[in-house]
């Protein structure tokens, strides 16, 4: 599973909601603007490190996106037929 945007309000409440219903995942990425990759998030009690959000599809076979509504619209197509890469 990935979130787009986990950086943000929406991305960080996401998270919240992720963990308080104990979602089951085996791997969680976090993608955000270049500018916050490298930041950690805390998960589960685990740190999660976030990733510069790349231009093409993503290894995951679940997106939940708030990245703003012209960088999810463009690039929603390339997450959907992208999935199932690596797990989550």
């Amino acid at each position: 599973m990935a979130i787009v945007g986990a950086t943000g309000a929406v991305g960080r409440e996401m998270l919240k909601v992720l963990e308080a219903r104990n979602f089951p995942l085996t791997e969680l990425r976090l993608y955000a603007s270049a500018r916050s990759a490298g930041t950690r998030l805390s998960f589960k009690g685990e740190e999660v490190r976030v990733e510069a959000l790349p231009e093409g599809p993503l290894p995951v076979d679940l997106v939940l996106a708030s990245a703003g509504g012209t960088i999810s619209k463009a690039m929603a197509p390339l997450w959907a037929e992208g999935g199932g890469g690596g797990g989550g």
